[in-house]
């Protein structure tokens, strides 16, 4: 019986020193944290909804309109040059600017002798929210290479996931706050030294052995680092952007179909149709009826 006792006695003590034990781990732990880890801010993020992003080939216009939107608008430069008026500004842009523009700011776009391509994001932020932007600075910056990062948001937010919508959200997000701390982002050389090459004259004839020489690299090491990246090969990307440039040729010149399938490297009319088809879902001359009605 005396065995019995010492034995349950100790089985109820060993709950308590083990309590102890625990405890003064946890406050010798917290002591050590204090003292090496020094208690940070809080981290508070405000939210962003993005309603449009897209890739845009603006062609020279006689009488560009002015007009304006609800939302934020941010335009990143890809190739080309040429005037943005906003308002009362007057503001000269090249290949690797990127600005925003203000709700229900008017403005248009002059291009100069020759297209150009930028990636259009329209978002907009809760009132109470502090922007993550310099409201006073028009232009958040220059001479960037941000191709692929813009191509791979296009990619997310055009996918038809919800999840890898938001995630187009948060990442477009994420290079506001960065470009607003001055840190510059390191993206893939050889994607963007490619792109930069496609961009810089989307109608012309593309050889794979050119684009090779031009970025310094051996074309089927070129193919599978492009399509690793982008999805598509190349001169995938080169057709898909070719293509984009004629629908925007369709609506806002009179050029007939056979000079702008010629424009783009297109020997025959019948193929380019075929081509534009593919793409839209719709011919040429039905797509042009229709985007100007």
């Amino acid at each position: 019986m005396r065995t019995c006792r010492c034995r349950e006695k100790q089985e109820k003590e060993i709950p308590v020193h083990l309590t102890q034990y625990m405890r003064m781990r946890q406050d010798k732990t917290e002591k050590n944290d204090t003292k090496t880890a020094p208690k940070l801010p809080a981290v508070y993020i405000p939210s962003l909804i993005m309603h449009q992003a897209f890739l845009r080939i603006t062609v020279p216009e006689k009488n560009p309109s002015l007009h304006s939107h609800d939302n934020f608008e941010f335009h990143y430069f890809a190739g080309g040059t040429g005037c943005f008026f906003i308002e009362h500004e007057k503001i000269p842009v090249k290949q690797g600017d990127f600005i925003f523009l203000r709700p229900g700011e008017m403005h248009h776009l002059v291009t100069g002798s020759a297209a150009v391509t930028h990636y259009i994001i329209h978002v907009s932020f809760p009132e109470s929210e502090v922007l993550p932007i310099d409201m006073h600075k028009r232009i958040c910056g220059r001479g960037m290479h941000f191709r692929y990062f813009f191509e791979r948001l296009l990619e997310k937010f055009s996918s038809g996931n919800h999840q890898l919508s938001k995630s187009a959200a948060c990442d477009f997000l994420s290079f506001l706050y960065e470009l607003s701390s001055g840190r510059k982002r390191l993206e893939e050389e050889v994607i963007e030294n490619a792109l930069d090459y496609l961009h810089a004259d989307p109608a012309r004839r593309l050889r794979l052995d050119e684009l090779s020489a031009e970025i310094r690299l051996e074309k089927f090491s070129l193919i599978r680092k492009f399509k690793l990246a982008m999805g598509v090969t190349p001169m995938q990307y080169a057709l898909s952007l070719k293509l984009q440039f004629a629908s925007e040729l369709l609506i806002k010149t009179d050029h007939s179909i056979g000079a702008i399938a010629r424009e783009i490297g297109y020997d025959e009319e019948s193929s380019f149709s075929r081509a534009f088809k593919k793409k839209f879902g719709k011919y040429p001359k039905l797509w042009k009826t229709q985007k100007r009605e």
